[in-house]
């Protein structure tokens, strides 16, 4: 059976594992609704229904021997491979946040079993899945409900035809499989946006279950417009998931809003982290007592 050479992973060298004390600046990408309409991803080299199929066929011609079921694994079968990488020593464990370009890597799709530790590993040629953010193209839109400098609501749609900022393949290609601790030939399998569910403006009372942030209660419409207009950004915390098949994961994401033109806004992605079960309850909880909306508990169940 071949060895593969693992490639290392720098330590947050322009990376940053989610989970990790600090996170680095700017950046995002394009975005799909919450409602689980369908979206065709920016990026799409293979799909992740194609390499189950190839993995099942290679279980097929595999002797029985050498085959290992894991019924809690996406594919049909798992393989002894000197060449296995194991999550968090010689392969990065997901979700990865990579500031500079943009994207948080979030799904490895072909795992293996380590002969060496006995374990269920990460092929070190797998393709995996990339997450991107809505607007940050620039071009989201502001709509406003009543006159342009005195409205009765102001709001900046985080929706699906939002575009993301388009990251040329190259880019992901060159940087992201040696930063995750892959072999150069693993591909990025798609490029999916996140989903806002739920959002909040920290130090206001203006938070609402779905994909647009409205400026509503009388101090955001008089200080935060007031001062988007003259060019400030609006912070707001985002939460909610990829737009894509099977997403257990709740992330977080820590925002702002800044003017582009006149109708239009850009979202600035600061930072993101994947949340566990307790810090997910929290949200929740600040979710039911802000609004007066009764599907806060859909947004967070699993």
């Amino acid at each position: 059976m071949r060895k593969v050479a693992v490639a290392g992973v720098g330590a947050c060298l322009g990376l940053m594992w989610i989970g990790c004390a600090t996170v680095s600046t700017h950046s995002s990408v394009q975005q799909g609704k919450s409602t689980g309409r369908s979206l065709t991803p920016y990026v799409t080299y293979e799909s992740v229904n194609q390499h189950e199929d190839e993995a099942a066929e290679q279980s097929q011609r595999e002797p029985i021997g050498n085959q290992i079921q894991f019924t809690s694994s996406p594919l049909s079968g798992q393989f002894l491979d000197e060449g296995c990488l194991t999550p968090g020593k010689s392969v990065a464990p997901l979700p990865v946040w990579m500031p500079e370009l943009g994207v948080v890597a979030t799904r490895y799709l072909k795992s293996c079993m380590s002969s060496a530790h006995a374990v269920r590993g990460v092929d070190p040629h797998t393709p995996w899945v990339a997450m991107g953010f809505p607007c940050t193209a620039g071009e989201g839109k502001i709509e406003v409900a009543g006159h342009y400098w005195g409205p009765k609501i102001v709001g900046f749609d985080l929706g699906n035809d939002c575009k993301m900022l388009k990251l040329m393949p190259v880019q992901l290609q060159e940087h992201m499989p040696r930063l995750l601790g892959l072999q150069a030939d693993a591909r990025v399998a798609a490029h999916v946006p996140f989903g806002v569910q739920y959002w909040e403006i920290p130090e206001y009372r203006d938070a609402k279950v779905g994909s647009i942030v409205e400026l509503r209660t009388p101090r955001a419409k008089k200080v935060l417009w007031r001062d988007f207009l003259e060019g400030q950004d609006i912070q707001v915390n985002l939460y909610g998931r990829e737009n894509a098949f099977n997403s257990p994961n709740v992330y977080s994401v820590r925002a702002r809003l800044r003017k582009t033109t006149e109708r239009s806004f850009a979202l600035m992605v600061d930072e993101v982290k994947k949340l566990d079960r307790q810090q997910e309850q929290q949200v929740l909880l600040r979710c039911e007592k802000m609004t007066t909306h009764k599907k806060c508990a859909q947004v967070f169940d699993r």
